[in-house]
């Protein structure tokens, strides 16, 4: 049975290759193959490593949607607080632009829902 997805979703796909070798990699329900994700992931590739990345990398894409943030526009200050939204014992505040955020709430954010 084929799962839907909702637009704006992210989620790690294992690839099994031509010469029998699998990866990992990020899609998006949207516009399907995430290339950025991809680009980084391909340096991994059946590493053993390829799929650890891809979820950590799934996790911090999602986080910078939630914070209407890009790729390019991050700053080191936005990944300080997201480093601490996800455990990090950081000297600032964390969490939603600059405010102090609970442990559920660092959770879901981490998971990708939005909190309640």
């Amino acid at each position: 049975m084929a799962q839907r997805l909702a637009l704006g979703q992210l989620r790690v796909e294992k690839v099994r290759h031509r010469n029998g070798r699998c990866s990992y990699t990020v899609f998006d329900s949207a516009s399907g193959l995430h290339p950025g994700a991809d680009w980084y992931l391909s340096k991994y590739a059946g590493t053993g490593s390829d799929r650890t990345y891809a979820y950590l990398l799934v996790d911090h894409l999602r986080w910078l949607e939630h914070e209407g943030l890009t790729p390019e526009s991050v700053v080191f200050r936005d990944l300080k607080r997201y480093m601490g939204a996800v455990g990090a014992k950081i000297p600032m505040p964390y969490g939603p632009r600059g405010g102090w955020v609970s442990a559920p709430t660092r959770t879901t954010l981490c998971a990708g829902r939005p909190p309640v």
